[in-house]
């Protein structure tokens, strides 16, 4: 009995020491850690509180430099930081201080503080200088110390450096030459890597703009043989307005040149001094005798809101590409200028602020109708007339919204016509189709469909080539319309009763009986009475 109760006892005592060894041996080590080993202070100073994690002592290691409370505790705390402010420009405020914790646990801590941000602001940022000699400032705000420098003899700078906010002083010297010239002034602070440019652009000396025009004027005379000209010879001792042709604006120069109607008897070439006449809003220089090319000059009158060198027959070569660079043209004419050849361009639909394109009797011509001319949509008037256009007529035409009076005649286009044509131009007030012999089909029943709000109506489609009848729909053609020609075609059959109850068929409006009814040898209408 008594040796059982003894092991009873000794079991008991085994099962006690074995709990304690367990216990000791799931008690946690020591543990040490921040949330981030590194702080960030904003550059205005202040406080940052961050927390320590840990179930053992600690202190804190080398706080020189930094204000720390707590700088020791037991257990997880919060920690405060205070700063002073970084008021270096630029400059990052650094250092590192250490956590220690029990058995070498240790955290090193990282504390950062930007200086001031640096300032550097230049008005204005770039300088336009005449050609005269000049002085200029440039206002500096800044928060640091700068350097100035001018990469140009001409354009000197005073001070060259400064500390903080200033004025800098350009001087520019006079431009002898005619040519205009850069200078570039740097401003700022290497150690910094802070750089301004400010560039400086002077102009070339400059002559009072209505004399330069005036010696344009007397080059043009000159190498037009102006004792020669038949009419209008100008004064050159008197002044440039009172020139016949001349037109000056507000700022004294030269807007308009107009010379017209054979005033130029010698045969020479559009004098390229026409191109420094940069103010020029209007040139008339038709029907006179000028020779050679399309003149290149043209192209710098970037101001020309009408060009008419038409009727100069011996102009040759072709129209140029550049002509859509004259964007503000509102009105072109190059008529009767039998010597242009090559296809019309399509940098022509460029011109979108053209009302009205003449190139009546440019038989030298070729090629079909670009469809970029539906980009004009400002276009009313365009003449194309006795022009050997081949192809149809590009549906684009539709989108003319502004068109008053087609002219279309006598050239080797061919049917059909777009039905866009006949609906979306409703301002027409004439259409000449006239002498189009491939125009060798039925007559388009879209001109039934035609509308316009003009107050009259002539249709032109006479010496063509339509077979068949004239169509019922034409019937609703407007009754504004005072001329319907069809005779010389080789139309045929019987007339719809409704077209010859039509307002305007009597002899006093269409009158059938002379532009109706009469056509080629071997065709004509069975009920034309």
């Amino acid at each position: 009995m008594k040796h059982d109760s003894y092991l009873k006892y000794l079991f008991i005592l085994f099962i006690s020491l074995s709990m304690i060894s367990g216990c000791r041996e799931n008690q946690p080590g020591a543990e040490l850690s921040l949330a981030s080993p590194v702080i960030n202070i904003p550059q205005s100073g202040g406080y940052v509180d961050f927390n320590i994690f840990t179930n053992t002592s600690w202190h804190i290691d080398n706080p020189e430099g930094f204000s720390l409370s707590p700088l020791s505790g037991k257990g997880s705390t919060t920690v405060r930081l205070t700063t002073e402010p970084n008021n270096q420009v630029a400059s990052v405020r650094s250092g590192v201080f250490t956590v220690v914790g029990e058995e070498n646990l240790s955290v090193v801590v990282t504390v950062t503080q930007p200086g001031i941000a640096p300032v550097l602001t230049v008005s204005p940022q770039q300088i336009e200088a005449s050609w005269s000699q000049e002085v200029y400032t440039l206002d500096i705000v800044c928060n640091f110390a700068w350097e100035a420098s001018s990469d140009a003899q001409w354009c000197q700078v005073s001070p060259a450096s400064g500390d903080g906010n200033g004025v800098l002083l350009v001087s520019a010297s006079e431009n002898s030459t005619s040519q205009p010239r850069t200078a570039v002034i740097s401003l700022g602070n290497a150690g910094l890597g802070i750089s301004r440019l400010i560039p400086v652009n002077q102009e070339g000396y400059v002559v009072n703009p209505r004399m330069l025009d005036s010696l344009v004027l007397v080059r043009f005379f000159t190498e037009t043989g102006g004792s020669s000209w038949q009419k209008d010879k100008w004064d050159l001792a008197s002044p440039i307005d009172t020139w016949t042709g001349i037109r000056l604006n507000t700022q004294g120069r030269v807007d308009s040149l107009s010379l017209a109607s054979g005033v130029i008897s010698q045969q020479g070439i559009i004098p390229d001094c026409i191109g420094e006449l940069t103010d020029l809003v209007a040139l008339s220089l038709g029907s006179n005798s000028f020779t050679g090319p399309f003149p290149e000059s043209v192209r710098n009158l970037k101001l020309l809101r009408r060009l008419n060198i038409g009727s100069n027959p011996q102009v040759n070569g072709p129209i140029p590409e550049w002509i859509g660079e004259l964007t503000r043209l509102e009105r072109l004419s190059l008529g009767s200028m039998t010597g242009l050849t090559g296809s019309i361009p399509a940098s022509i639909g460029q011109l979108v602020n053209l009302t009205d394109l003449n190139l009546v009797g440019c038989s030298g011509l070729s090629g079909s109708i670009p469809p970029e001319i539906g980009n004009l949509v400002n276009l009313q008037n365009i003449q194309l007339n006795n022009v050997p256009l081949t192809g149809t007529i590009p549906p684009e035409f539709g989108r003319l919204a502004s068109l008053e009076n087609l002219g279309l005649y006598n050239t080797k286009l061919s049917l059909p016509i777009p039905d866009e044509f006949f609906d979306g131009l409703t301002h027409l007030s004439s259409i000449l189709f006239h002498q189009n012999a491939n125009f060798n089909g039925p007559l388009p029943e879209g001109f039934g469909r035609l509308t316009t709000t003009s107050d009259r109506l002539s249709i032109r489609l006479e010496n063509c080539n339509f077979t068949g009848t004239i169509p019922e729909s034409w019937v609703n053609i407007p009754i504004v319309s005072t001329q319907l020609r069809l005779q010389g075609n080789r139309l045929s059959g019987t007339i719809p009763e409704l077209m010859k109850q039509h307002t305007c068929w009597n002899e006093n409006i269409w009158k059938p009986s002379l532009y109706i009814c009469p056509q080629q040898v071997g065709y004509g209408f069975t009920n034309c009475d």
